[in-house]
C-alpha cells in the first residue's frame, strides 16, 4: 500500500485483556489491537478497522502497474540492487494498560497487514531511508525469562520476522536501522530461517539490548557484535559451530548468553563461553572485577573491551593475540606455572596495567619491575607501566614484537649496547615518543617505530646491518636521521636513509613538498615514502625500480615525473595517490605489478607512451583502479 501527499502517524492500542494463547517461554503474547491512521493530527475516518485487519494479499495497490506486481510480491521480499525492497516489522505491544504507541513513517514507504492479532508493517527500503524510527513503538513481548528481567523504557523493541533476509554483513539495512536508533531496541529474527551472519553484522549497535537469532546461523564471524555495549541477551543456536575471535569486543553488558541444549560445540558458565570440553575460553564479554581463568587456551579478543575488569589470575597454556585488549581498568596480571605462550598485543591498550607477575616454577616467562621477560631475562615482551624516560636493563638483547605498541606517556627510550634487535611494531604508535637512542642495534624490523608523530631525530650506529624500509613509516616529524660514518650498510642524508653506495633509497619518512630523487638512486625501496601525506611532487632522474608500496598513501602527491630510466613499478607502488591528475608512463617501463594504482578515481588519468599493454605488465596492473588509461601518448 502506498499513501501519497501526507505523512502518516501509526498509533495502536493494546486493550486490557489478552486473547487466549498458548503459554511458552518464547511465544508472542496476543492482544486485541486496532490501527489508526492520522493525517495532520486528524483521524482518517472509517479506516481504522479496515486497514488493521486486511491481509497482505488484499492490500489495495496504487496503480495498475502495482496491481500486476501483487501476485509476485505477496509476503515475499523483492530484491533491489542486492538489498530487500521490504523489511517486515512485527509490532506486539506489551503494555496491559492500553498505553498508546506511536511511530512516524514517511509517506508511501510501507504496507500493512494483520495476522493472528499481530500487526505487520512492511517498510520499503529506499536510499537514505532511516528505518530506526520504527524501533520506538513496541515492547519486546516475545521474551524469555531472561529478557523479562531486563528493565528498559516503554519504547523498547522491534521484532523482525522477515523470512527472506539472508546474509547479514557489515552495513546491512538492519544494522544501519538499529545502529541509528536512539531508543533501546530488541530484535527477534528467529523466523528469518535462511539468515546467516557476516563480518560486523551488528557492529556498533549500541541501542541493541536483546537479540534472538534463527537456527540457520552457524557462525559468529569476527566483530559481528562488536561495540554492542548495551546488549544483555543473546542466544547461541543449535547449529553454531564457529565463534571467531573478536565477535564480542566491547559487549560489556552481555551477561545472559543462552546456548541451545542441542548445541554440541559450546557451553556457557558464569557468562563466559567455552568450547564444549571447557579447555578453550572463547569469550567472556562481561568479565569484571577480579577473575581467575584456568582453561588451556584463551582465544584472541576473549576479554577485549571489558572496562570493569581489574585483575586476572591466568593459569592457561596459551594467551592468544589481543586477548585483553583495551581493558581500561585492568591493573594487574598474574601468570601461573602453566603459561608458556603469550602472543602479541595480548594486553595492548590496557592503559591501567602496572603489574605483571609470574609464578615461581614457570619455565617460559619471568617478571621484574613490571616487565614481562623471557625466563632467562634476555627478551622483553612487555613493560606496560613504562612512562617518561626509560632505560632498558643491560641483560636484554631483544625487544619483542609489539612490546610497547601504542603505549602513551613513553617520551624517550635508551636501549643499552646489549640490545641488538627491535622487533616488528615494537614501539609503533607510541604517540609521545620523541627520542630513542640505540647504540648497539643490529636489526630494526618492520614498522618498529611507525606512527610515532613526535619522533624528530634518530641516531643509527655503525653496528646496524638491517633496517626495514617501513621501520619509521608515518613519522612525519622525523626530519633528522644520522647514520654513523663507520656503518658499512647505510648512510643518512636530508632525513633519508640510503644504502651505503647511494643506489637504494631505503626510507624518507618525513618527505614533504617538492623533492628530486638523487641521481645516484636506482631503486626506491619498499615503503620508502609510505603515507608521506605532505609530499606534493617527486622527480626521478636515474631510478630503474620503484618498489612495492613505495608511494602508497601519499594522498597529496599531485605530480610524479618518471624518467625514461624506469623499468619496473612494484605492486601498490602508487596506491591511494588520489591527487595525481595525470601520470605519464614512459615506454621504458617493462614491468608493472598488480594493483600498482589501486583505488585511483575516475578523475585521474594514466597516460602510457606504449601503444598497447606490454607483455610484462601484470594482468591486474590497474585492478581496482577507475582512472582512465590512454595508450600511445606522445
Amino acid at each position: 500500500m502506498k499513501i501519497k501527499n501526507y505523512f502518516c502517524f501509526i498509533a495502536f492500542f493494546a486493550l486490557a485483556c489478552f486473547f487466549s494463547c498458548k503459554s511458552s517461554e518464547h511465544e508472542i503474547a496476543c492482544y486485541d489491537m486496532k490501527l489508526r491512521l492520522v493525517s495532520d493530527g486528524e483521524p482518517l475516518t472509517g479506516t481504522e478497522r479496515e486497514f488493521a485487519l486486511r491481509p497482505l494479499e488484499d492490500v489495495i495497490l496504487e496503480s495498475e502497474e502495482d496491481e500486476k506486481k501483487k501476485a509476485d510480491e505477496k509476503e515475499s521480499v523483492t530484491e533491489t540492487n542486492g538489498e530487500p525492497e521490504y523489511l517486515r516489522y512485527l509490532f506486539t505491544p506489551a503494555n496491559e494498560d492500553g498505553s498508546e504507541y506511536s511511530v512516524t513513517v514517511a509517506e508511501g514507504l510501507y504496507r500493512l497487514f494483520e495476522e493472528n492479532n499481530d500487526l505487520h508493517v512492511f517498510v520499503k527500503v529506499g536510499a537514505g531511508e532511516n528505518l530506526a524510527v520504527l524501533a520506538y513503538c513496541s515492547s519486546f513481548a516475545d521474551a524469555s525469562d531472561a529478557l523479562k528481567d531486563i528493565s528498559a523504557p516503554s519504547g523498547l523493541g522491534v521484532i523482525v520476522t522477515d523470512r527472506d533476509i539472508t546474509a547479514l554483513g557489515y552495513d546491512n539495512l538492519l544494522q544501519r536501522s538499529v545502529a541509528s536508533s536512539q531508543n533501546p531496541v530488541s530484535l527477534d529474527i528467529r523466523k528469518c530461517t535462511r539468515s546467516t551472519l557476516g563480518f560486523r553484522a551488528f557492529y556498533g549497535c549500541s541501542s541493541l539490548c536483546a537479540l534472538q537469532l534463527p537456527d540457520s546461523v552457524t557462525s559468529f564471524p569476527k566483530e559481528c557484535f562488536a561495540h554492542c555495549s548495551n546488549l544483555r541477551y543473546l542466544n547461541v543456536g543449535p547449529g553454531v559451530k564457529s565463534i571467531e575471535g573478536g565477535a564480542f569486543i566491547s559487549c560489556e553488558n552481555l551477561s545472559t548468553i543462552s546456548v541451545s541444549p542441542s548445541n554440541r560445540n559450546y557451553i556457557v558458565e558464569n557468562s563466559a563461553i567455552y568450547l564444549s570440553d571447557k579447555k578453550t575460553l572463547v569469550a567472556w564479554p562481561s568479565a569484571k572485577g577480579d577473575i581467575a581463568v584456568s582453561a588451556d587456551l584463551i582465544t584472541a579478543y576473549a576479554f577485549a573491551g571489558c572496562p570493569e575488569l581489574t585483575s586476572v589470575n591466568i593459569d592457561c597454556v596459551s594467551i592468544q593475540p589481543n586477548a585483553f585488549q583495551n581493558c581500561a581498568s585492568l591493573q594487574s596480571v598474574f601468570l601461573g606455572k602453566r603459561v608458556e605462550d603469550v602472543r602479541e598485543n595480548a594486553f595492548i591498550g590496557s592503559k591501567s596495567l602496572t603489574s605483571i607477575s609470574v609464578e615461581d616454577g614457570n619455565t617460559t616467562y619471568s617478571a621484574k619491575d613490571g616487565m614481562l621477560l623471557s625466563k632467562e631475562g634476555l627478551r622483553l615482551f612487555a613493560w606496560p607501566s613504562a612512562q617518561g624516560s626509560v632505560t632498558l636493563p643491560q641483560t636484554i638483547n631483544r625487544v619483542e614484537d609489539n612490546a610497547f605498541f601504542g603505549q602513551k606517556g613513553l617520551v624517550s627510550v635508551y636501549l643499552p649496547p646489549q640490545v641488538r634487535e627491535v622487533g616488528h611494531q615494537a614501539f609503533a604508535e607510541c604517540s609521545d615518543l620523541s627520542s630513542v637512542n640505540m647504540p648497539g642495534i643490529v636489526n630494526i624490523e618492520s614498522y618498529a617505530f611507525s606512527k610515532c608523530p613526535k619522533l624528530a631525530s634518530v641516531n643509527l650506529p655503525d653496528s646496524l646491518r638491517r633496517c626495514d624500509g617501513s621501520a619509521f613509516s608515518e613519522c612525519g616529524a622525523l626530519t633528522t636521521i644520522n647514520v654513523a660514518s663507520g656503518n658499512s650498510q647505510y648512510r643518512g642524508e636530508n632525513g633519508a636513509i640510503f644504502s651505503a653506495d647511494g643506489k637504494t633509497l631505503i626510507e624518507w619518512p618525513a618527505a614533504s613538498g617538492v623533492i628530486t630523487i638523487p641521481a645516484t638512486v636506482e631503486t626506491i625501496g619498499t615503503y620508502a615514502f609510505n603515507r608521506c601525506t605532505s609530499l606534493e611532487e617527486v622527480t626521478m632522474t636515474s631510478v630503474v625500480t620503484v618498489g612495492h608500496h613505495a608511494f602508497d598513501g601519499c594522498l597529496n602527491l599531485k605530480t610524479v615525473n618518471l624518467s625514461e630510466s624506469v623499468r619496473t613499478i612494484g605492486s601498490h607502488a602508487f596506491s591511494n595517490c588520489l591527487s595525481v591528475e595525470n601520470l605519464v608512463i614512459p615506454e621504458s617501463v617493462q614491468v608493472i605489478k598488480n594493483y600498482a594504482f589501486w583505488f585511483w578515481g575516475k578523475n585521474q588519468t594514466i597516460s602510457a607512451k606504449a601503444k598497447r599493454k606490454p607483455a610484462g605488465w601484470d594482468f591486474a596492473w590497474n585492478a581496482d583502479c577507475e582512472a582512465a588509461v590512454k595508450w600511445g601518448v606522445k
